[in-house]
């Protein structure tokens, strides 16, 4: 996958100078039970106690975004909660190929599950573009069930089965509520200090002791409160 300049209408004129590519290099037009192919939006709890889960009248959450493929048919798009291991699901069409289509997907509340209050995952939103027989298996559900893993993707489309397929999106919101409203550009600064929440690379001249002595001082300054304590790796 690669982020790639978007040229065509009607993007330029609304602000969506970049979209995520995924390019099928290689067939595979008879997939395994076990294969899939999925993009994943991780939110975590925190970000999440405004959809009153658990309670009884808990929020919708609507899912917007732009995209083209080269292969039409059903896709799927599913969300699992950690709290309750449940899941829920829509599908939605492409109905043209190599052509921008917008969607709109609205998964209901969840009466059951409330989602902790902290920084751990609270919900897993799925976008499906293959799926083998053991996450087809079953049957999508509408509502918030508990999961099962051949009730992932029924029904949908192997966009890996030629090479001449890809894939773009772009312009994804996900909001409260059970209708989309227009994206909410931010600045490229805010959305910077977003990510590096999660993780940043930071570069630094470190003050050796002498090679001997196998100790070596540096001071590392996290340019945000990051999302919980990091793993490091260090290089050079």
């Amino acid at each position: 996958q690669e982020t790639v300049a978007v040229t065509d209408p009607p993007f330029i004129t609304n602000g969506h100078t970049k979209a995520l590519k995924l390019d099928c290099t290689t067939a595979n037009g008879s997939l395994s039970a076990g294969s899939y192919i999925q993009l994943q939006q991780r939110l975590e709890g925190f970000d999440l106690q405004r959809l009153r889960t658990g309670t009884s009248n808990p929020s919708p959450v609507t899912i917007s975004f732009w995209i083209k493929a080269t292969k039409t048919g059903t896709n799927v798009f599913a969300s699992y909660q950690d709290e309750g291991g449940k899941q829920v699901g829509a599908t939605y069409t492409i109905n043209q190929s190599n052509t921008w289509e917008f969607k709109t997907i609205t998964l209901p509340g969840n009466t059951h599950d409330a989602i902790a209050n902290d920084h751990t995952r609270g919900r897993q939103f799925t976008w499906y573009f293959a799926a083998g027989s053991n996450r087809t298996s079953g049957t999508l559900p509408s509502t918030w069930t508990n999961y099962a893993v051949g009730d992932e993707a029924p029904g949908q489309v192997n966009h890996a089965d030629n090479t001449a397929n890809n894939i773009h999106l772009t312009g994804v919101q996900i909001e409260q509520g059970s209708s989309a409203t227009d994206f909410e550009h931010i600045s490229k600064a805010e959305s910077l200090l977003l990510c590096q929440r999660y993780y940043c690379i930071r570069k630094y001249n470190i003050q050796g002791y002498p090679p001997s002595s196998g100790y070596a001082d540096e001071n590392i300054h996290w340019p945000v409160t990051m999302r919980t304590t990091p793993a490091c790796t260090r290089t050079g």
